[in-house]
């Protein structure tokens, strides 16, 4: 599969093409427009360690918009920082959470101008990971319980838990569903994580 734009290596400043690749971390370049131009071995492998492979580069491969592989609640604050890389050359740094089943985990996102402010290069580095307390088997995993009108069930983007739909200020960690997702989930922010990671942000999420 093409993991990268024929031009991509002439964009780069200050760092190789063979850093990039040899890097374990999941790694990936965006255009001017905003469309992927490059995927490091690092990503594929972490995609594949989190059960998106081999649906997630079918659905966004080299070419793709990036805007498109976000989710809504995100789109806008992604968006934004990234064109202000564009437009100031200034380096865009921020913390996420993107835990599995079975660990919690937190990354350190870096992004960079390319040559020319040409595109962003963004490198995903793990900060934190920790196992997680064991969890309450109480939650229930009736879809009821969580479906919504419009038959949703809604996940966290970041700390991905599932949204009670009668009782919509709770969030259940749930690391059933994690494992084998429930059919029609969609992604939102909890209360906890909007104030978290990106209340105190110029940006905030979907704006």
């Amino acid at each position: 599969m093409e993991r990268y734009i024929q031009n991509f290596p002439g964009m780069l400043s200050g760092v190789d093409l063979e850093t990039l690749e040899a890097d374990p971390q999941s790694i990936y370049a965006l255009s001017d427009q905003l469309k992927l131009i490059y995927l490091n071995p690092g990503w594929f492998r972490f995609a594949r360690e989190n059960d998106g492979e081999p649906s997630i580069s079918g659905r966004y491969p080299v070419g793709s918009d990036f805007p498109e592989a976000v989710s809504e609640s995100l789109r806008g604050f992604y968006v934004e920082h990234f064109q202000s890389i564009l437009q100031t050359g200034v380096i865009w740094e921020h913390d996420y959470e993107c835990s599995s089943p079975d660990l919690y985990r937190i990354y350190h996102e870096t992004a960079y101008p390319m040559h020319n402010k040409r595109g962003v290069l963004v490198m995903n580095s793990l900060l934190i990971e920790t196992a997680h307390e064991p969890s309450d088997e109480s939650v229930s995993s009736d879809e009821l319980v969580y479906r919504n009108d419009n038959g949703l069930i809604m996940q966290c983007g970041y700390c991905r838990r599932f949204q009670r739909n009668q009782t919509p200020d709770i969030w259940d960690w749930n690391p059933t569903w994690l494992r084998h997702p429930p059919g029609q989930v969609s992604h939102s922010l909890c209360k906890i994580c909007y104030d978290y990671y990106f209340k105190n942000h110029a940006t905030s999420p979907g704006k």
